[in-house]
């Protein structure tokens, strides 16, 4: 779009004059889809993210973390294991398999 700067900065100017709840109602109003755009605080408070349990504990950490977005047979699949840490599996990635030539076995 030509002037996509100069628009979007009138829409936001416009768009500040109300808060969210307010645009939300007017526009559902008038049929137009739309929803608010919440941050992962906001996210997290909402009853449908605990009603499909979509944030999940990490294993080995006190992190939460968000799980993977399907479910089968109306089950999200558990996070099992947590990412390694920087370097972690540095001396298995580069030593040759054990038994060959170069692995001393320690």
């Amino acid at each position: 779009m030509e002037h996509r700067a100069e628009l979007v900065g009138l829409v936001a100017a416009i768009m500040r004059r109300a808060p969210s709840d307010e645009w939300i109602e007017r526009l559902e109003a008038i049929g137009v889809p739309c929803a608010p755009i919440n941050d992962l605080a906001q996210v997290s408070e909402q009853s449908q993210t605990e009603a499909i349990r979509i944030f999940q504990q990490l294993p080995g950490l006190n992190l939460k973390v968000i799980g993977l977005p399907i479910s089968i047979d109306g089950l999200r699949p558990p996070m099992r294991h947590r990412a390694p840490l920087l370097g972690e599996h540095n001396v298995e990635f580069w030593l040759p398999p054990a038994g060959q030539p170069g692995n001393t076995g320690e």
